[in-house]
This record gives C-alpha cells, structure tokens and sequence, in this order.
C-alpha cells in the first residue's frame, strides 16, 4: 500500500489543511507538496509515503491512530517509523491532531477523496476497444478484450453504475497515480490486481492473480495494450500472455505469448524478429486465460464495486 503525490495533495487540500511551501523529498530530490496541520509539517517523501517535518507527533496520538485502524506497532499498512503509507491513515493522523477525529468525519473525507481521484479524464474517458482493423481470425478474441478491458477499468465503462467508493474500500484497495498527461489506476485484493495506464505511449489494461493453492504457487498475468504511433514505432494492439505453473520459471507448461490483432503475428517477449502468423491453438490459449481473468476479476473486483 502506497500514497501518491496527487494522492497526499488532494487528500490534505479536502481535509482543508494549510498549504505550505514546496520542500525537497525525503528520499528523491525533487520538490514535492506539503501541508501543514498543527504544529507540523507533513510533506511526501517523492515516492510511496508522507514524513512529517517540523514537530512529531505524540505517541499518544500515535497509539491511537493506529489502535483506529487495527496496528499494534509501527511497521503494518499505515505507518512505519513515522511514514503514512494510506489515505485513510493520513486522514486519521491529522484528524486526531486537530482534535476532530470520527469514524464517521473519516469515511465521509475518505469517499469524497476518492471521488475526486476517479474522475479524472484520463481514467474516466479513456476509448474502451480500438477501432483500428484487426486480423480476421481475431473477431472473437476482440469481443473478449472489450469485456476485459471493461472490468480492468470500470470506470470508464458508462453502462453500469458503482458503489461510492467507501463501500468497497475495505475490500479492494485503489491506488491512482498522476503526472502530466499520464494516469494510472490500480484496484487490488490479497491474490488479484487489476491495473490501467493511460499515457503518451498508449493504454495498458493488465490483471495479475496468483495461485491460492499453496502447494502449486503460480502465476497469470495478462495485459491488453495499445501502442500510439510514433517516428520509431507503428500502432499496433497487442495481447499479452505470460502464465508461470508451480514455483519455477522456465517449466514445460509455462507460456510466454504475444500476439498482434493487427497484424495477427505471434512472437515470445524479446523474440518480435521471429514473429510468424498466430496459431488457432495459440489464440484459443488466449482465449482460454481470458476468459478465466475476466471470470476471475467479475468475482473478485467488479461485483464488489457494481449496484446492485
């Protein structure tokens, strides 16, 4: 669990904390927002966390915030060593510092927060599916990939209707990321991710799920991705496979595919040179794990987040 800079920023300017001048992160040297509640100076670190400045805050307040959220030491998801690594974590430190901490004044911030950080343009409207020509045999694996890239990132999908945010917070963790022209979503549990990226160099729709039988670790991970065109490269839509059975990598059942739809070619990752026109058993494969991911993310994600 992480805080971004756009993060921290919107969280702390909707608490109504005072802004302050931009210092230098505490682990990379660029200058990042800071804010100050009390008598103390929160500031993020240029990476995944916020570090307090000018004061500390007391062990009693401490203790209490992370009693709130359910951490006995330092060290767990909010805070570690004076580091806030969440939203709501923030929300509750600096609450408490201004002596207006409730669970009920949390969720209300924590929600509108969220709700601020997911309307962005770049998640909300991005295009679902190309609508650049595709391989003839690739009709039935396009109808996949619109689904799935429904599901990685349902808040661009306008036919249906989601929860607040507040009300599957607790199940699915959201993570946002923004810069420039660049937005990045992440909606994850204990054993599956959700991820979108939507920036210069195209869109990424990915999902990672890991084997919950301990005996037989493995891993799935597909991405959709679509590649702008610029002076180097042509645009092009590509379908990612990378499956890893049991603990090993390099095992006999393990695949690495990659397969054009605009092109139909089929190669290895690293391997484009050797590019050759895909195999019906290389796009029924596809086919196979994406229906299982889209399957997989419908239960896991999506029906926590969708009305009922």
């Amino acid at each position: 669990m992480g805080i971004s800079i756009e993060e921290f920023r919107v969280t702390m300017e909707t608490y109504g904390a005072v802004r302050l001048s931009d210092r230098l992160g505490s682990r990379f040297s660029k200058y990042v927002p800071c804010f100050g509640v009390g008598n103390i100076a929160f500031l993020h670190s240029g990476s995944y966390y916020v570090v307090q400045r000018d004061g500390k805050v007391s062990n009693e307040i401490m203790n209490n915030a992370m009693k709130v959220l359910g951490e006995k030491c330092p060290g767990d998801k909010n805070f570690w060593h004076g580091e806030i690594h969440s939203v709501k974590g923030l929300l509750t430190l600096v609450s408490m510092i201004d002596n207006r901490y409730s669970k009920e004044s949390v969720d209300l911030l924590t929600n509108e927060i969220y709700k601020k950080l997911l309307h962005n343009s770049l998640i909300r409207n991005a295009s679902i599916s190309s609508k650049g020509q595709i391989a003839p045999k690739m009709k039935k694996l396009r109808d996949l990939l619109i689904q799935y890239d429904n599901i990685v990132n349902p808040f661009a999908n306008h036919q249906i209707s989601l929860k607040d945010p507040i009300e599957y917070l607790d199940i699915i963790n959201i993570e946002t990321a923004f810069s420039n022209n660049s937005a990045y979503l992440n909606l994850t549990t204990e054993n599956y991710q959700c991820s979108f990226k939507n920036n210069s160099e195209g869109r990424f729709y990915e999902t990672t799920s890991y084997s919950e039988d301990e005996s037989n670790e493995g891993l799935t991970n597909i991405i959709h991705y679509f590649i702008n065109e610029t002076n180097k490269t042509p645009a092009d839509e590509i379908i990612y496979l990378n499956y890893i059975e049991g603990n090993d990598y390099g095992g006999p059942d393990d695949i690495d595919l990659r397969i054009s739809m605009k092109t139909g070619l089929a190669w290895s990752t690293y391997n484009e040179e050797d590019a050759k026109p895909a195999t019906n058993e290389q796009i029924e494969t596809i086919i196979s794990h994406l229906n299982t991911s889209i399957q997989n993310a419908k239960k896991i994600i999506n029906n926590n987040m969708i009305k009922s």
